[in-house]
């Protein structure tokens, strides 16, 4: 079977079977791209490539790739080839027994209780400003709903105004692969909402985005991330890490597990499919304990 067809089967099963997130799939795509690559520099077969070529592939992207990703091109690799077997299409997976490189499972960074507070404040009263405007209304009122749900950045700017129940408090998030959640919202989130519909969506259709950018089109991930950086930059300056809204999340889980939320709850939430991912925040709360007892024991 040609490489390319092989290919193109699997992207197309990922698709439309699998429900891949658009950006992963353009990673897989890229990362067997340059796999393809490879092969055909060296005049290999699919159905006659061994273990030994799919290593000298990744070990020749192992001097200048990162341990994190040169295990995803791993991963990528072992799913394709397990694919075009169960299809028929290949009688062995060559890259079976590989081993992805070992990683430091770095912990999440977040912003502090004091932190987020001095942040949630700053953009509520700029916003609150005389004349109101929408460009600072939007940023808080994404802060205070990232805060407040933990929900990913490409899950908020997809919220439409009737995945709001303000009766109920939740919002409708709809998650990777095309799966939904009801996530609470707290009584600042709501008021928040409250203020940015009034002034801004009045008129808005129901069915409409809730965020729209000042050119009246969606906001980007980009353009959101580059608001939040400056913004962040000027209300917290001697912050260690450069703010993104990922490390919002961190910060909603962690907040969220050091008052008390089991791990499960916490899991439901983020919308993780499964628990392993969530317990990074067990060491998270273990660091800060930790450093709690040093700075405050005594004897320590």
């Amino acid at each position: 079977m040609q490489a390319q067809t092989a290919l193109d089967l699997y992207l197309n099963y990922l698709s439309t079977e699998r429900n891949v997130a658009k950006l992963t799939l353009q990673a897989y795509h890229s990362d067997l791209k340059v796999f393809l690559k490879f092969l055909a520099k060296r005049k290999l077969d699919l159905q006659k490539i061994t273990p030994r070529e799919v290593l000298e592939h990744l070990s020749s992207l192992a001097f200048d790739t990162k341990a994190r990703t040169l295990a995803r091109k791993t991963t990528v690799i072992k799913q394709f080839f397990s694919f075009l077997v169960d299809e028929g299409l290949i009688t062995k997976n060559p890259a079976t027994n590989l081993d992805s490189p070992k990683l430091d499972e770095p912990l999440p960074l977040f912003l502090t209780e004091e932190d987020t507070v001095k942040l949630l404040e700053a953009a509520r009263a700029q916003s609150a400003g005389i004349p109101k405007r929408e460009i600072t209304s939007r940023l808080w009122l994404a802060l205070e709903l990232l805060y407040a749900t933990g929900m990913r950045i490409s899950e908020l700017l997809a919220i439409k105004i009737e995945d709001v129940d303000f009766s109920l408090g939740f919002i409708r998030v709809h998650g990777k692969g095309g799966y939904e959640r009801l996530v609470p919202f707290h009584r600042k989130a709501r008021y928040a909402l409250n203020f940015y519909i009034e002034n801004f969506k009045k008129d808005t259709p129901r069915e409409a985005r809730l965020f729209i950018s000042n050119r009246k089109k969606n906001w980007t991930r980009i353009g959101f991330y580059q608001t939040l950086r400056k913004f962040s930059k000027k209300v917290l300056p001697e912050l260690s890490f450069s703010l993104s809204p990922h490390k919002m999340r961190h910060t909603f889980a962690t907040h969220m597990l050091s008052h008390g939320a089991d791990l499960k709850s916490i899991q439901e939430l983020l919308g993780h499919r499964k628990l392993s991912t969530t317990q990074i925040y067990t060491h998270v709360d273990t660091a800060r304990l930790k450093m709690l007892h040093k700075k405050f024991h005594p004897r320590a």
